[in-house]
């Protein structure tokens, strides 16, 4: 992910606000920061005597690819690599060759960038796979010790959401009580007040906002407040037909870092039959909601939300995550004038991906509740398509485990006969475990599913 010109200018003025002129010089090319590959232990000892903050770029194997990309995407950066001239030293570890660091400092995934402040003291916060510069930059921003960025901003400043990001970062790194209380209001200010002076601050910054709100609610129990007004807020915009599709994709968010999955499905179930704009948001919110809609056997909800028309649908997805990924497409998928292949969605600038994951498994509650309605010929129409893009051991599996539940016993054996000639050792081996649920002498259901 790589700011745009206009936004890194907006970044780099802010740095200029705040240090020396020659702190922000940039590198003169666009190749990505040399990264040292040391062990933690060498990694710690120099950042210390250098008193910066320390960059790792955590990775558990030789670099592949997709590594490399992750690491282009972020230290190639021209606003990253300016701020680490200036503040930090940039190095890459393989946990498998330091094995004692790695023990140390256990990440969840794999590539993770890890950023620690040895003059101050304690972690400044890890970057996911999914993050990039953008993310890189929020969460320095304010890191630094200038009093610039330690005062809350006031008079023309109070304009700048980058200098509020950098107080609101600074805050929430601080010792004293009232520290995540002030990040939290300047969190907050960039919540609501930012795309007022930068247009597509929010949309930017919205999942780095989310999760530091979400985690000062510890220390300051008002984020919890502000969080649920959000969510009222997006709400009433897509029960009033005003709301569009960003704003279903901020509600579903917002409901996620609050853990309130359940009220997006609320709200979905809410929105029918109240008008053209508000079919159209659950629409939006389809996917999101379907888990849910699942766990509680909502099957109606899900088939007249747009389980009829599953398979276009995830068709529909399937595409865009192609297209997004720069995968070719499969053969019959591409448009011509005589056939038109799935409709390709582009995704919401700076949106979570969407995964094959995701896609897989809101597919498999949409095909129980197919089963459940005794729609069977598109059951097999959803579960072949998910098979046809994805076969894999988790679309076997969470299939299986939609048959299961229905007591459907022939349907789940045939999955896992398909399953059984398709997958690795690993693979049969989940679905031996899975078709041991069948009773020996079950009596069977399935009818004309």
């Amino acid at each position: 992910m790589h700011l745009s010109h206009a936004l890194l200018t907006g970044l780099l003025q802010l740095l200029l606000l705040a240090t020396p002129a020659a702190a922000v010089q940039e590198p003169a090319d666009d190749s990505p920061l040399v990264l040292a590959d040391v062990d933690f232990e060498s990694a710690v000892s120099r950042a210390e005597r250098l008193q910066k903050f320390l960059i790792i770029l955590w990775i558990d194997g030789p670099e592949t690819p997709a590594v490399e990309g992750y690491r282009k995407a972020i230290f190639g950066d021209s606003g990253v690599k300016a701020w680490i001239a200036e503040n930090g030293v940039a190095v890459r570890i393989n946990t498998k060759e330091d094995r004692e660091g790695a023990r140390r400092n256990p990440m969840k995934r794999y590539p993770t960038v890890d950023i620690i402040d040895f003059v101050r003291g304690g972690r400044v916060g890890q970057l996911t796979p999914e993050d990039g510069a953008t993310e890189f930059l929020a969460t320095v921003y304010g890191a630094t010790t200038e009093s610039s960025q330690s005062k809350k901003p006031e008079g023309k400043a109070a304009e700048e959401p980058f200098r509020w990001l950098a107080w609101a970062n600074t805050r929430f790194r601080a010792v004293e009580p009232q520290g995540r209380k002030d990040a939290v209001n300047g969190y907050t200010w960039c919540l609501r007040r930012a795309d007022d002076f930068r247009p597509g601050f929010r949309s930017r910054y919205l999942e780095f906002l989310l999760e530091r709100i979400s985690a000062a609610k510890k220390d300051a129990p008002e984020a919890v407040a502000i969080l649920e007004t959000e969510s009222r807020i997006l709400s009433q915009r897509l029960l009033q037909g005003i709301g569009d599709r960003q704003t279903a994709y901020d509600l579903v968010r917002v409901n996620k870092w609050r853990r309130k999955d359940l009220e997006t499905r609320e709200l979905f179930i809410e929105l029918a039959g109240l008008g053209p704009r508000q079919e159209e948001a659950r629409r939006w919110l389809f996917g999101s909601v379907v888990p849910v809609l699942g766990r509680y056997q909502q099957y109606s909800e899900i088939l007249n939300g747009g389980g009829l028309e599953a398979t276009a649908i995830f068709a529909s997805r399937i595409a865009s995550l192609n297209a997004a990924s720069g995968a070719p497409q499969a053969e019959g998928e591409a448009a011509t004038d005589e056939v038109k292949g799935p409709e390709i969605i582009k995704p919401l600038p700076f949106s979570v991906p969407d995964t094959r994951m995701e896609i897989i498994d809101q597919a498999s509650w949409v095909y129980e509740a197919l089963l459940a309605d005794a729609r069977g010929g598109d059951a097999r129409e959803l579960f072949e398509l998910i098979q046809d893009h994805y076969p894999v051991t988790k679309t076997y599996g969470l299939f299986m485990e939609r048959a299961l539940r229905l007591e459907l016993w022939q349907v789940a054996t045939e999955i896992g006969d398909i399953g059984m000639g398709t997958l690795d050792a690993r693979g049969q081996k989940r679905m031996q475990r899975l078709l041991s649920r069948i009773p020996a002498k079950a009596d069977s259901k399935d009818g004309d599913r």
